[in-house]
């Protein structure tokens, strides 16, 4: 795995060297809406429960270099469940992604990979809904 990256690297960076198009670094800007989906723990029942909601976000992707980027996005997603015993229930989370963008030109196309990681942060729950569990 890690000779494949040193090679997708390596051929990104030389691609970028020895281009003759001059690449100008710009940025995209975007905002996303949609439904979001998830399974839940409700506290003293066995196995999970389908939560299903809403998901607002925007992104921000930098690309400095012509086949290389950053990639920040923030997501706000806010779920409910109805149960019968219960109630409605609900949580929501913000979901913030930072990642690498790796852009490999295939013809006139290009292949992209992101690589990074996340931050999640629960904005609201409901006290049933079971956010971690002992083992």
């Amino acid at each position: 795995m890690r000779c494949l990256i040193a090679v997708f690297l390596f051929l990104g960076i030389t691609n970028t060297v020895f281009s003759q198009v001059e690449f100008k670094p710009y940025a995209e800007f975007g905002v996303k809406a949609g439904a979001s989906f998830s399974n839940m723990f409700l506290e003293d029942r066995i196995g999970d429960e389908p939560f299903v909601g809403s998901l607002i976000g925007g992104r921000v992707v930098y690309l400095g270099e012509m086949n290389f980027g950053i990639l920040f996005e923030t997501n706000y997603s806010h779920l409910t469940h109805d149960d019968e015993e219960l109630g409605s229930l609900s949580y929501s989370y913000l979901h913030t992604p930072f990642l690498s963008r790796f852009r490999i030109p295939v013809g006139r196309t290009a292949i992209v990979i992101n690589l990074g990681s996340y931050v999640q942060f629960v904005m609201h729950n409901d006290d049933q809904v079971v956010l971690e569990r002992d083992a």
